[in-house]
């Protein structure tokens, strides 16, 4: 849990965290980003960042990680890989 951080952990916890919503910005440019902190199953401790778009398909509402409609579309390799890569040159 987050309050069970010793202060300097919850900095580092926290500047990484934005060193990595800072680097899928710049790589998806979204809207906005969704900072989403749980650990609530079991003794740890992580955020989701969550890229908003234009084609939201709950604008202003928490965002779905169940596709409604069948299943989710998947990313071509070439292109994963790609934006694998860009975000690695960003982080290191």
């Amino acid at each position: 849990m987050a309050t069970e951080l010793t202060d300097e952990e919850a900095a580092g916890y926290w500047l990484e965290t934005l060193r990595v919503a800072r680097a899928i910005i710049a790589i998806y440019q979204p809207l906005k980003l969704n900072y989403e902190t749980l650990g609530t199953t079991s003794p740890h401790l992580h955020t989701h960042l969550l890229p908003r778009y234009v084609e939201d398909p709950r604008p202003g509402k928490p965002f779905p990680f169940v596709a409604a409609d069948g299943p989710e579309p998947q990313i071509p390799e070439h292109r994963f890989v790609a934006e694998v890569q860009a975000l690695r040159e960003l982080l290191t």
